[in-house]
């Protein structure tokens, strides 16, 4: 009888399985896309943190704290909780989490393989994931720590089960899972519906569309929704009660759509632009299909479903740069046979050094990083104020203080625009607000705008614009801290919105009592009478003995503009 030996033993006369694969058609691509991790790796630890990652931090930070209020699209904190504690800024807090967010894209190129494998052979299966990690903002935003990675990871995966598995009670449940999780992470999901119902209806009529089929399929969406709901209880703990989860998905879904289209469609142009690998086999793929006979109706269908998430910019608002690695994921699994097409016409070689090429290009030309700057900041901050101290700014870009306004995006100045109402001065009626950072992008210059009279694009409430720039005074560069400021001889009527123990520059008179340069003045919210010296300024300031960091004030710019 002849002698069988197990895959995993070396059979005689051939070459163990790596030394096999690496010289099959799948390893180039591999090697091309681990080339392109490799680029990642460095933009992820190096590139300039953007708003909405110190945003997420800030949220992780509140939640250890216990003042976390947001049930729903926070379950990061939650996974993340450890960061906070780490004895460094926030900025590297930020660099570490992006490395996990990194291994979530490195799941999503597995589900894109595992996915297109269903249609194409495995070279051109790694190589849609290569179009997908080539793309621009994949490659600037692919690892961010935003719920995109995480979201698409899970979504992505729980596409792949449907895709591949047997219907099993097990991968049922991990579908469950997967899809339960990713809701709770963001609700934005919800845009990969005609993926999985094009997927659903390949697999349905694969099976002659029997009901045995339909509620396999069925089952998972329902177990889904019952796993989402049982997260949902348990990370509301202690958080936001459980009767305002339905105002705040009604409140999230009514920012995320639009008939009128995203307002950022610049963004989806320059995310086609900057993927032109992608966009290239987007392009030909229904030329691809057509030439192909194996294809069947339904596979086109499945294929059709994916690349619908090309019109999403036309109903969804929120299309800037990082949510196109979340977007063209689905579509890039559907790419095998374009990819196909283009290597029998151009060459498999060619076009995996086209894709590792322009990944190395958009690395190369993604710009100067304003990292350090951003660090600095951040440690000056915590210099001055050595425990946590309420602060005004644009994203929450101190994570170990604690922000008192609402999130400054666009969306959110329009709605303090319509809403009618002066939230700073209410915001500073609630609690004692010592410092305010002014590091508002240029783009965007609202508090910066306010406290230095340059351009902006809105206007402020004419009580919140006075509140700001009579109640702050610049310490050190971005940085200000409530106080005063009086020229020689000055007598002043000064409205405090900040109670709390403030610091005498110099001799001062206040309702009536002088006090010395150094001595701590006890100021109640109201007006007080200031009176300085007739041969000197002074003035007041927030804390006992509060100092401008001795760290030399970096330059504008302090961001990366996506």
């Amino acid at each position: 009888m002849a002698t069988t030996f197990p895959s995993s033993e070396i059979q005689p006369g051939k070459e163990t399985r790596p030394f096999a694969f690496m010289r099959s058609e799948a390893f180039l691509p591999a090697l091309a896309a681990a080339f392109i991790f490799t680029l990642q790796v460095h933009l992820a630890l190096t590139r300039s943190i953007n708003w909405d990652e110190f945003h997420f931090l800030g949220q992780l930070h509140n939640f250890t704290r216990g003042e976390l209020t947001l049930p729903m699209q926070t379950l990061h904190v939650r996974m993340f909780a450890w960061l906070a504690p780490l004895d460094m800024a926030g900025v590297d807090q930020i660099r570490i989490a992006r490395l996990f967010m990194l291994a979530a894209e490195g799941v999503t190129c597995g589900a894109i393989v595992m996915i297109a494998r269903r249609f194409v052979s495995l070279p051109f299966a790694i190589m849609c994931a290569l179009a997908y990690l080539s793309a621009g903002y994949v490659m600037q935003h692919g690892w961010s720590f935003r719920t995109d990675p995480m979201a698409t990871a899970l979504s992505m995966s729980a596409l792949a089960i449907l895709a591949r598995s047997r219907f099993s009670l097990g991968a049922i449940a991990v579908f469950a899972l997967l899809m339960g999780t990713a809701f709770m992470v963001t609700i934005k999901i919800v845009l990969f519906a005609p993926a999985f119902a094009g997927i659903a209806w390949l697999r349905w009529s694969e099976d002659q569309f029997t009901i045995r089929r339909a509620v396999q399929i069925a089952a998972g969406p329902i177990a889904a929704m019952a796993v989402a709901a049982a997260l949902f209880a348990w990370h509301s703990l202690g958080l936001a009660p459980a009767g305002e989860a339905a105002k705040l998905v009604s409140h999230s879904g009514e920012s995320m759509f639009s008939l009128g289209g995203s307002p950022n469609l610049r963004y989806f142009v320059y995310a086609l632009g900057t993927a032109i690998p992608l966009t290239l086999a987007l392009a030909i793929l229904p030329v691809a299909i057509g030439q192909q006979t194996k294809i069947n109706s339904a596979e086109k269908i499945a294929l059709a479903g994916m690349t619908a998430m090309i019109v999403t910019p036309l109903y969804y608002i929120n299309t800037f740069p990082y949510f196109f690695a979340f977007m063209l994921a689905p579509i890039a699994a559907a790419l095998g046979v374009a990819m196909q097409v283009l290597s029998d016409r151009y060459g498999r070689r060619l076009l995996i050094a086209v894709m590792a090429g322009w990944a190395a290009f958009i690395w190369v030309g993604d710009g100067e990083s304003e990292l350090d700057k951003q660090r600095t900041i951040q440690m000056a901050a915590n210099q001055m104020f050595t425990e946590p101290v309420n602060y005004l700014d644009f994203p929450g870009y101190l994570p170990r203080h604690r922000k008192a306004n609402f999130f400054l995006t666009g969306w959110g100045l329009r709605n303090y625009v319509t809403g009618n109402r002066p939230k700073f001065t209410e915001i500073l009626s609630e609690k004692p607000i010592p410092m305010l950072a002014a590091i508002d992008p240029e783009r965007n210059p609202s508090l910066l705008s306010a406290m230095t009279d340059i351009p902006r694009g809105f206007e402020f409430f004419p009580e919140d614009l006075k509140a700001l720039k009579t109640t702050y005074r610049q310490l050190w560069g971005p940085l200000y801290v409530a106080g005063v400021e009086l020229t020689a001889g000055e007598t002043r009527e000064w409205r405090v919105w900040v109670p709390g123990t403030y610091t005498a520059d110099a001799a001062i008179t206040v309702n009536g009592t002088s006090y010395a340069k150094g001595d701590y003045v006890d100021l109640k919210r109201g007006k007080v009478s200031l009176i300085a010296p007739a041969d000197k300024t002074t003035g007041l300031i927030w804390g006992k003995d509060t100092k401008a960091p001795d760290i030399p004030v970096p330059q504008r710019p302090y961001w990366t503009d996506f």
